[in-house]
């Protein structure tokens, strides 16, 4: 049966693994090379809604998803796995309690998918510092101020758009990827 104290343990212990899953792509992000391959964005996603399930419940949120099938990319499993989780985690902090987060995924056109989080909550006061190291809009709410470094810096290298459109009726973020962005992650600069 339903058990509040079990579902906030399971909460607690994901909310745990994701923080890990961050500090290791932190550590490692400069001595590994991410290299890409064909995914399936649709299952890869529902996957991380799934893993998300108990801490939206012990949030008092639920996910509406409007996901299409057989979304494919070439991107590197990790990097997007980053992406998806630092998105979803951010959704469940600011997220006014008992509202739905909107998870959007379908193809623009042959060449472009687009991947969407949608909440009801505050406006964010400053989007140009929410992608700077440590920031917090909401002290109060946990976290480190790094997982929005992450999602751009992985977003930059790998050439994702993003547009976060926030007013007093819904905060949005939204990433639109290449399919077949045939860069590597690595990108070397080489200056004489």
């Amino acid at each position: 049966p339903e058990n509040k104290y079990i579902t906030n343990i399971e909460s607690g212990s994901k909310t745990i693994q994701y923080i890990y899953d961050d500090l290791s792509y932190l550590i490692k992000k400069d001595r590994v090379l991410y290299e890409k391959e064909y995914l399936e964005f649709s299952e890869i996603l529902k996957n991380r809604l799934e893993f998300f399930e108990e801490i939206v419940k012990s949030n008092s949120l639920y996910f509406i998803k409007n996901i299409e099938d057989d979304v494919y990319l070439k991107f590197n499993s990790v990097e997007l796995q980053r992406v998806i989780d630092n998105n979803i985690s951010n959704a469940i902090k600011y997220s006014f309690s008992k509202s739905a987060i909107h998870i959007k995924l379908y193809y623009i056109n042959d060449n472009e998918i687009e991947f969407s989080v949608i909440t009801n909550s505050k406006p964010i006061e400053d989007s140009n510092k929410i992608f700077e190291d440590f920031y917090r809009e909401n002290k109060a709410r946990g976290g480190f101020g790094l997982g929005l470094r992450i999602v751009k810096e992985i977003c930059d290298k790998n050439f994702v758009i993003i547009e976060i459109l926030s007013d007093k009726k819904e905060t949005k973020f939204t990433y639109r990827f290449k399919i077949n962005e045939d860069t590597t992650a690595w990108r070397w600069i080489n200056v004489k």
